[in-house]
């Protein structure tokens, strides 16, 4: 997978048991090589929604929320965010950006709260698209910054991560030309409230402490993570910090809340446990590759990576590895739901997996060229969005040239 600093030049068989901590291990398959190399059927779509730049897509009742680039005017890139009816396709624009794109929506009530690649956070109503409020950082980079993460509604405040600088020709790779924080903004009005200075990107958004499943219920903290390597415990009422650690990796993904503790996976393929309430590390366990999507089970936890591993883990037993599946190309996207894990890797192919016991239920391509090749070629990364619910999936990407839904 490229790493999201590129990105954010763009941004519009039977399982074995084993333990994960302090060690890869290795692969554990889920069938035979002759299995593993059969191309799978290509499945029909249900529908599909035309774009480019997908983000990973959000369901919301029966409607399905992404942003996706529609146009290019000169050096003019335009994108949208849609809401998609989930049964039939038909979607509508509910709201329009020039420069860079949309990040990942968080939908509460009636309200779609979303950031952008311009340093921007928007409040639209779900259904009209009208604007409710629109907060500025005010950033006049030309690439990198933005609020790309999907934003915290906890209580009365909007709790989002977003960086900007000061300087037009900022380099994007470079966090020192940027000014980095995450901010409380009023819900009714998008007010800031409090704002709290990071040392990098809080590329995927905050964790509500308590809200994921597997927890003991919901509070008004949150867990923040950067892709510094910095996992932090912030008041979202008044952005008081708790407790801040450093780690020696990036992070990519959200932290997930899972047994009342918290567990991020670090672009170095780490994944680390920290107490809720010191941020003391626990348990340190090791994947094959950079992950590239992770979901929770009522078990624990799954990751995908880059290698092309689906991972299983229980964060209550230090980390254990409960069982190991191999999709036979890089992971883009990763969700469960009713006791079923769905990956879907690089060449277009969805797999389903028993949450279980890791054994394989099924796959299907949606990929319809390279039938030779069973899809898309999996060393070329264009997916990262896959959202699964009670009864269909919606499949986006970097790359994707639509938004698909099949049934689950």
């Amino acid at each position: 997978m490229p790493s999201t600093r590129r990105r954010l030049l763009a941004l519009v068989g039977t399982a074995g048991v084993g333990s994960l901590a302090g060690c890869t291990g290795d692969l554990l398959s889920s069938g035979s090589a002759s299995d593993a190399e059969q191309c799978p059927p290509y499945e029909i779509p249900r529908w599909t929604v035309n774009g480019r730049d997908w983000s990973p897509p959000v369901v919301h009742g029966n409607r399905v929320l992404a942003g996706t680039r529609f146009a290019v005017t000169g050096d003019v890139v335009r994108s949208r965010l849609v809401s998609v009816n989930a049964d039939d396709g038909s979607d509508q624009a509910i709201g329009t950006v020039e420069g860079g794109g949309f990040g990942v929506p968080q939908v509460h009530d009636d309200t779609v709260f979303v950031g952008t690649g311009t340093d921007q956070v928007f409040a639209l109503h779900a259904e009209t698209g009208d604007e409710q409020w629109v907060y500025d950082a005010g950033g006049q980079e030309e690439y990198g910054g933005g609020a790309p993460g999907q934003p915290a509604v906890v209580g009365e405040t909007v709790v989002v991560g977003i960086s900007h600088s000061e300087q037009p020709d900022a380099d994007p790779v470079d966090p020192a030309d940027y000014t980095h924080r995450v901010v409380g903004l009023d819900r009714d009005s998008g007010t800031e409230r409090w704002a709290t200075a990071f040392d990098d990107l809080v590329w995927a958004g905050p964790t509500r402490l308590g809200g994921s499943a597997g927890s003991s219920g919901a509070s008004d903290e949150v867990v923040v993570t950067t892709q510094g390597g910095t996992v932090a415990r912030l008041d979202a009422e008044t952005g008081d910090v708790r407790w801040r650690t450093s780690l020696d990796a990036g992070i990519e993904r959200r932290a997930l809340v899972a047994n009342d503790r918290v567990v991020v996976a670090t672009v170095e393929g780490s994944v680390r446990e920290l107490d809720p309430a010191s941020g003391e590390l626990g348990w340190r366990g090791a994947l094959r590759g950079e992950p590239a999507d992770w979901a929770q089970t009522d078990e624990g936890i799954v990751v995908g990576d880059d290698t092309g591993a689906v991972t299983a883990i229980r964060p209550a037993r230090d980390g254990e590895q409960r069982w190991q599946y191999e999709a036979g190309a890089p992971v883009g996207g990763v969700d469960a739901r009713g006791g079923v894990v769905y990956a879907l890797d690089q060449r277009g192919v969805v797999h389903a997996i028993s949450a279980a016991e890791g054994t394989r239920l099924s796959r299907q391509r949606y990929a319809e060229g390279r039938e030779d090749d069973c899809g898309w070629s999996g060393n070329v990364p264009r997916t990262y969005g896959l959202t699964a619910s009670e009864e269909s999936l919606f499949l986006a990407g970097r790359w994707l040239g639509a938004m698909t839904s099949s049934w689950a």
